[in-house]
C-alpha cells in the first residue's frame, strides 16, 4: 500500500500497487476518460444489466446516482427520471428515493429534491468512462456507436448517449 502522508481517509492511490504501471482508463482530447481496448480485454467492465443487478445492489446505484447529482435542487420527475436508468420498477424507484433521504443524501420537499452532499462535480468528471461498441442508450434508446457510462463504487449505470449522460449528470 503507498503511504498516505498523514491523511486519516485512505485515498484510491492508497491501495495502489507500486508495481503495476497500467491505468485503466485513459484521457481523450475532449477531457472524458475512455477505455482502451487493451484493457477492456484485460479487465472487463463491471455493467451489469439492471434485470440481473441484485435489488440492494440496485438501490445503492440509485442512490449514488443521486449523491452524483451537479444540481442542488430538482423536480421530483427529474429525479425519478434519472433514478429509472438503474431500474424502471416503481417499487425499487420509491426505495431509493426513501434511502436516499433516510442516508442524508437528498431531502424531499413536496415536488423536488434538494441534494444536500454538494460539491461533486470535479468527482464526477473522473467517473464518466467512454466505451466504442454497439450500445442501445438507457435513457432513450437510442442506437449508440459509443457509450457513455458513469462508475460507482457499487458498479456501472450505462450506456448513454452523450446528451443522456449531460442530463442523468445535470448538466444539460
Amino acid at each position: 500500500m503507498a503511504p498516505n502522508h498523514g491523511n486519516d481517509t485512505p485515498t484510491l492511490s492508497s491501495f495502489a500497487d507500486p508495481d503495476t504501471t497500467a491505468e485503466s482508463d485513459t484521457t481523450t482530447g475532449d477531457d472524458t476518460p475512455t477505455v482502451d481496448d487493451e484493457t477492456v480485454d484485460a479487465d472487463p467492465p463491471s455493467f451489469v444489466a439492471p434485470a440481473d443487478r441484485p435489488r440492494a445492489e440496485t438501490v445503492e446505484l440509485g442512490v449514488e446516482l443521486l449523491a452524483a447529482a451537479a444540481e442542488e435542487s430538482l423536480p421530483l420527475p427529474e429525479a425519478v427520471d434519472r433514478i429509472e436508468t438503474v431500474t424502471r420498477e416503481p417499487t425499487l424507484v420509491r426505495e431509493v428515493l426513501d434511502t436516499a433521504e433516510t442516508r442524508g443524501v437528498i431531502e424531499r420537499d413536496g415536488a423536488s429534491v434538494r441534494s444536500r452532499v454538494g460539491g461533486r462535480t470535479i468527482e464526477l468528471d473522473r467517473r464518466i468512462l467512454r466505451r466504442d461498441g454497439a450500445y442501445d442508450c438507457r435513457r432513450c434508446g437510442q442506437s449508440l456507436s459509443t457509450g457513455h457510462f458513469l462508475r460507482f463504487e457499487t458498479g456501472e449505470v450505462g450506456p448513454f448517449g452523450s446528451s443522456c449522460i449531460r442530463k442523468v449528470t445535470g448538466r444539460a
